[in-house]
């Protein structure tokens, strides 16, 4: 039984629908969506690298202001 060949292809990252090789999303709205995702994971780690950052201060430096 011959199996068919399906051609190289690709899955949008916001709703796996198959698209050309090479694209990430199917439509603008799929685009527009995964741009949001972006920008709010980029933002959250931003901000908990921040609050590791601060509170490695308060363990390094937070003592020295109790003596």
């Amino acid at each position: 039984m011959p199996v068919a060949k399906v051609p190289n292809h690709g899955h949008c990252a916001q709703c796996g629908k198959a698209v050309p090789y090479g694209e990430r999303s199917c439509s603008t709205e799929c685009k527009d969506q995964l741009e949001e995702e972006n920008k709010k994971r980029k933002r959250m780690m931003y901000m908990t690298y921040g609050l590791l950052a601060v509170g490695f201060l308060l363990l390094v430096v937070g003592p020295m202001f109790l003596n």
